[in-house]
């Protein structure tokens, strides 16, 4: 017979941490939520898709996931994170952008010419804006897309303040799409290094992505020798605040800056985004270009490996 207190402790443990075994009932309803279609969200780009296998249903991202995308100081991982916010916002997801360094007023600008294709110059501050184009950037980011994108209006940098947004937004505006940008700009609140306030924040971010039943997705700077290292592609090791991120992150996709190349005057750059770690699925590595005049992001199609700088892996 155990002892009492024992077994009282037992009790308790299974209790909290609902600690069980397979029954019938619940093998049965786990198939047919697995039959159900996928409640994952597209990215931009095809092949990362692809490599979303579990709940990802090899469409998306999924529920529950944290996702940190990060990149080189002008790598261009906020124009990434905004075209995956763009593509979510047309699969019908309400998304809450947290910006802790870009104004709204640039956040709307640069989504507009996303959403449409439109050149950037026609919808931004200069001569060349285009009240026209504007508008018409304007229906379609808020009548046309069939999702609702929300950001903040005023500074937000407390870890404390985040949550409460991400949890708030969750309940009452069903938003279950959520974008940090970005990932070392969170404050704890306290006087931490920047290990331990990173450390805390990927925790609580991915706490967050699991109890709303979200995707959580945090753009991250890398540390200052990988953004000077010109000669090696950049590794999870890379990032800035260290492996606290790599441990709590369901994927993380590292922007290569030392395989960038630019033509047409400037306005195309083509380099990789490498899928460095994925708890879901295979690691891959994908040709993308950016278009600078429309902000647009895509993956290089099977016959262009010749445009793309080095070589594919």
């Amino acid at each position: 017979m155990k002892d009492g207190t024992l077994e009282a402790r037992y009790e308790e443990l299974t209790e909290e941490f609902g600690i069980s075994g397979p029954d019938r009932l619940e093998l049965a309803l786990l198939r047919e939520e697995q039959a159900k279609p996928s409640r994952a969200v597209p990215t931009c780009l095809p092949t990362w898709n692809g490599c979303c296998r579990g709940e990802g249903g090899g469409q998306g991202l999924a529920p529950t996931w944290f996702v940190v995308l990060a990149g080189a100081t002008g790598a261009g991982k906020t124009m990434l994170g905004l075209n995956v916010v763009s593509e979510a916002l047309r699969n019908g997801e309400h998304v809450l952008y947290l910006s802790l360094e870009m104004g709204w007023k640039q956040l709307v600008t640069r989504l507009r010419a996303i959403a449409t294709g439109i050149d950037i110059r026609r919808l931004e501050w200069g001569d060349r804006f285009d009240i026209d184009e504007a508008m018409k950037a304007d229906r379609v980011l808020v009548e046309e897309l069939p999702g609702t994108l929300l950001y903040n209006r005023l500074p937000v940098w407390r870890l404390d303040d985040v949550k409460a947004l991400m949890e708030t937004y969750a309940e009452v505006a069903a938003v279950r799409f959520f974008v940090v940008d970005y990932l070392q700009l969170v404050s704890p609140g306290g006087r931490e290094r920047i290990y331990e306030a990173t450390m805390q924040t990927a925790q609580q971010l991915r706490y967050a992505a699991q109890s709303l039943d979200a995707v959580c997705v945090a753009l991250s700077q890398y540390n200052r020798s990988t953004s000077a290292n010109r000669s090696d592609p950049p590794i999870v090791q890379g990032l800035l605040g260290g492996s606290s991120i790599e441990n709590d992150a369901s994927q993380v996709l590292l922007l290569d800056h030392t395989r960038r190349k630019r033509d047409d005057w400037n306005r195309i750059e083509r380099t990789y985004v490498l899928l460095a770690k994925n708890r879901h699925g295979p690691q891959c590595e994908i040709p993308i270009e950016f278009d600078y005049r429309t902000l647009l992001v895509r993956e290089a199609k099977p016959d262009e490996e010749d445009k793309w700088p080095g070589k594919f892996r």
